[in-house]
């Protein structure tokens, strides 16, 4: 026999719903004994981005079977409340990431703010997921179905095309430590400073003022005369966090 169930996808949840979905409550029918997960998967929103999930009132998991008809609540982690802090669903700190092709103006922004992101523009699927697993890192990627795969412990679908508002999302869904000009914009390895006087290969003339901030990287040896604008970004992304 069916049953009812009536879903809230409370925040930023619902830009992941289809628009005809995004009037809340979202009401669905399904044989009795269905499993949460499937619920929320076949509304379009990936399992990893569900933190806290509330049915009639108590929480649940994505395991919990659904026998009868029910109101199910479900939250983003940045909105998770102070109650069933041992319920939560979903690492609340990531400090390494991949990023799939699409995502590129958002992996140069997280590395200026001294991210460790691994991104290859030309990764397959399965390269994306390798990496993924074998490395231990969260998955950055505008394409849900990606997220909704099995392997995937902890990603996030970043809900602005704008790469800054991407890194603003990034940083509050993952409460990432910030430490700009720490990163290799080209090669993600970290920047090491060096002395002015030995940098015979370096092809720009150095302000004075930027002199004692000049940074090789350990990996490609690439140069960076200045953190300016790391610093510039640093600082927008905090106020984006305090505002």
């Amino acid at each position: 026999m069916p049953v009812t169930i009536h879903l809230k996808f409370e925040g930023d949840l619902a830009t992941l719903l289809q628009r005809s979905d995004r009037a809340q409550p979202v009401t669905r029918h399904f044989p009795a004994w269905t499993r949460v997960q499937t619920i929320i998967e076949s509304c379009g929103v990936p399992p990893v981005e569900v933190d806290l999930i509330v049915v009639d009132g108590q929480p649940a998991g994505f395991d919990t079977f659904i026998c009868d008809d029910a109101h199910i609540t479900l939250l983003p982690p940045h909105l998770a409340p102070s109650v069933f802090v041992e319920h939560r669903l979903q690492p609340p700190h990531a400090d390494r990431f991949v990023a799939d092709g699409r995502l590129g103006n958002l992996t140069r922004n997280l590395r200026l703010l001294g991210l460790d992101v691994a991104y290859n523009l030309n990764a397959t699927v399965e390269e994306l997921l390798q990496t993924m697993t074998t490395q231990g890192r969260a998955l950055l990627t505008r394409e849900r179905a990606l997220l909704t795969r099995g392997e995937v412990e902890a990603g996030y679908c970043p809900r602005s095309a704008a790469a800054e508002e991407q890194t603003l999302e990034v940083v509050r869904r993952f409460q990432v430590e910030l430490q700009p000009y720490t990163r290799c914009l080209r090669c993600n390895g970290l920047l090491h400073a060096v002395e002015v006087p030995t940098i015979s290969e370096l092809s720009v003339t150095v302000p004075k003022n930027q002199q004692g901030d000049i940074r090789r990287c350990a990996t490609c040896q690439h140069l960076y005369s200045s953190g300016t604008q790391a610093r510039q970004l640093e600082t927008t992304i905090r106020r984006g966090l305090s505002g």
